[in-house]
């Protein structure tokens, strides 16, 4: 993460979400939500986006500000049993979620965002 450069307003929200991320968090409705950035949001959106990926022949993905998203794990599809990965035909699929400290990015053919802009 060092060849990032934030405003410091962006170094204030970072490090917000770190600590969401670590501690969790009270919601104004008075719920209290310990595992933080654990939705695959994508997931709600498959057919849609198989369907993109296929027209565009993706095969490489980013996933920025991917939270708690693994790409590679078992599950995702819940009638096959496939991870993202493998549902959506991918040679593969890289993450950045700089309140994790993760940063995969490199050249791909597609990012994918979800709840970050």
């Amino acid at each position: 993460m060092s060849n990032l450069k934030f405003s410091k307003k962006g170094q204030e929200l970072i490090k917000m979400y770190e600590e969401m991320a670590r501690e969790g968090y009270d919601r104004e409705d008075q719920q209290r939500v310990d595992v933080v950035f654990s939705d695959f949001e994508l997931r709600a959106y498959r057919p849609q986006i198989l369907s993109l990926f296929n027209d565009h022949s993706i095969s490489t993905v980013l996933d920025y500000g991917c939270g708690g998203s693994d790409w590679q794990v078992s599950g995702f599809d819940d009638a096959s049993g496939q991870s993202a990965v493998e549902y959506f035909k991918l040679q593969n699929a890289y993450r950045f979620e700089p309140a994790k400290y993760l940063d995969e990015r490199q050249r791909v053919d597609c990012v994918v965002s979800f709840d970050v802009l």
